[in-house]
């Protein structure tokens, strides 16, 4: 045994519910494990039992060493049949008569030797056996009144099976009934105790008690709060106790069990019979449990297997990730990937949709953006103190003067498909790296441009989830095709916390770190002509040309709360 199998808390815990009969199937086995591998535990153990009932039996309960020994096993019955084999014949004193005055010659007596019928005592022994099992089985067996411990809180695009009837977020979940069966989805329950688990469709599963879930196969991610310690998820090959922590489990069709732990730790129980091993698994590693030789196998934590938070009404699904890509959100997606890249949002409009290689003006008005919830707005900046960057009338009072001029849309990728690019040419780089791709996602903003993102709409979509900073690379693309002269900007609420005025150097990257409170409401991104006066009647005359701005993996940092 590599570690206790769990803390005194525990046992003390199994103890008592076992003496009271409200151990469930899955829990008297735990505490058999618990009392196979922990001496210190069956002392505890053996003397509850021995002072709950009044009888000890002359040391029976210390020949307790199986994992799956019961109380009364076949040894009890064998210990009071040698009881009964040699108990020793028990023989009455004689009767002591009293002197008589002898009138006659004494007559000789035999003694007489009274035996107590063996009979008697041998149904003595039994009678005391019988109120002994009476006794046991009624605080020991389990009881099979089914309980609501837990409630389904949410779920997502769920699908469950026509044999479960009808499941709505909102029902309280029961032990002692049908497995569940998540066809495809999301579903988020809630135990009485505060443990928290979100199942992933496909998926099989049942609540065994208010402690604790068996996962028949699928994915379940456990977030467990101190008061919950102790709860435990069961698979076909695996026991995994809790010990403060956050862990998913996946179970496959074939028995294969993988254990990853988050946060904290949990204690592990695999194995058959006397191959069990226990072992605790800390924070950051991961563990296979299989049917071979070896059953369990270090692998590879896997930090985005599971789906830790849900929220239906946003149809929010956050595995983990640290990060929300705000060009992804300016591609039609929710920050994780799922947006269209070279799309395009028109600063004078609000329009999504694909963008075009024109000089155009604006009057330097802020757009509302309804079709996007993450986005407040869009505007043009003309400069003066009154320009407007929220929906809230936040205003930039440093924004200086433009010509009002933008030439595309604010695009996320890389703006592949300008008039400037010829085909085969190749990508913009910053740093020496291609921008705007899946791998280095980007925001296009050619001066002049401003963008708004909602930060509460962002919080609010992601309940237990924390933005704590602005972080991006910024700088002019490579692929300018001529020199340039843009100003960045990154204000919070219409304050500036962040600038770089009259950026050139083409494809070289600065980094932008801005922290963000909780009382943080709007961001807003700008990019401005640096000062360039236009040249009416010139090639390539206006101010902005060039002003290839980007925002290079421009992302809000996450942390759960």
């Amino acid at each position: 045994m590599t570690a206790p199998l769990n803390n005194r808390t525990r046992t003390t815990a199994l103890t008592f519910k076992s003496l009271e009969g409200l151990c469930s199937d899955e829990e008297t086995r735990e505490l058999a494990v618990i009392l196979a591998q922990d001496a210190e535990a069956r002392d505890y153990y053996y003397d509850s039992i021995t002072a709950y009932i009044g009888l000890n039996f002359m040391g029976i309960l210390s020949e307790l060493e199986a994992a799956d020994s019961a109380f009364l096993d076949q040894r009890l019955w064998q210990a009071l049949s040698e009881i009964e084999k040699s108990a020793p014949v028990a023989a009455v004193s004689k009767t002591v008569e009293p002197p008589r005055p002898v009138l006659v010659e004494p007559v000789a007596r035999e003694k007489a030797v009274h035996r107590v019928n063996t009979m008697s005592f041998y149904t003595a022994i039994a009678s005391l056996a019988a109120v002994v099992l009476l006794l046991v089985f009624v605080r020991f067996a389990p009881i099979t009144v089914s309980r609501d411990v837990a409630t389904l809180i949410d779920s997502i695009n769920a699908q469950w099976d026509e044999s479960n009837g009808s499941i709505h977020n909102g029902m309280r979940l029961m032990t002692k009934v049908d497995p569940l069966y998540l066809r495809k989805g999301f579903a988020q329950i809630l135990f009485d105790n505060n443990a928290r688990v979100t199942v992933e469709g496909p998926a099989e599963f049942e609540i065994l008690d208010n402690d604790r879930l068996k996962l028949h196969y699928g994915r379940a991610y456990s977030v467990v709060p101190q008061e919950a310690m102790g709860f435990s998820v069961v698979t076909p090959t695996a026991l995994i106790i809790d010990l403060g922590t956050e862990f998913g489990v996946q179970a496959d069709l074939y028995g294969g069990t993988e254990l990853h732990v988050l946060r904290g730790k949990t204690t592990l129980v695999a194995g058959q019979a006397d191959e069990k091993v226990s072992l605790v698994v800390d924070e950051g590693a991961a563990k296979r449990i299989t049917h071979s030789a070896s059953p369990v196998v270090d692998i590879s934590l896997n930090d985005r297997m599971f789906v830790r938070h849900i929220n239906s009404r946003t149809h929010f699904v956050w595995r983990g990730q640290t990060s929300l890509n705000l060009a992804d959100v300016v591609g039609g997606g929710d920050g994780f990937g799922t947006g269209c890249l070279e799309s395009a949002i028109d600063p004078a409009t609000g329009e999504y949709g694909d963008y075009r290689s024109v000089d155009r003006r604006s009057d330097g008005q802020y757009v509302p953006v309804e079709w996007n919830r993450y986005i407040d707005g869009v505007f043009v900046p003309a400069g003066g103190a009154d320009q407007v960057v929220s929906t809230a009338g936040h205003v930039f009072e440093q924004c200086p003067a433009t010509n009002g001029v933008y030439y595309v849309e604010i695009i996320n990728g890389s703006g592949r498909y300008l008039g400037d690019y010829r085909p085969g040419e190749p990508l913009g780089q910053l740093d020496g790296t291609v921008h705007g791709t899946a791998d280095y996602p980007s925001l296009f903003m050619h001066a002049n441009t401003g963008i708004t993102f909602d930060l509460d709409a962002i919080r609010d979509a992601m309940p237990g989830i924390s933005v704590t900073a602005f972080t991006a690379k910024a700088g002019l693309s490579s692929r300018a095709p001529r020199e340039g002269n843009a100003d960045f900007w990154v204000l919070v609420d219409g304050q500036v916390r962040f600038s770089r005025q009259g950026v050139r150097d083409k494809g070289l990257a600065f980094d932008i770190t801005v922290p963000l409170a909780k009382t943080d409401r709007f961001l807003t991104l700008v990019t401005t002509d640096g000062g360039d006066v236009d040249r009416p009647g010139t090639e390539f005359g206006l101010g902005t040309d060039s002003d290839w701005c980007v925002f290079g993996r421009p992302v809000l940092k996450l942390s759960e709360r």
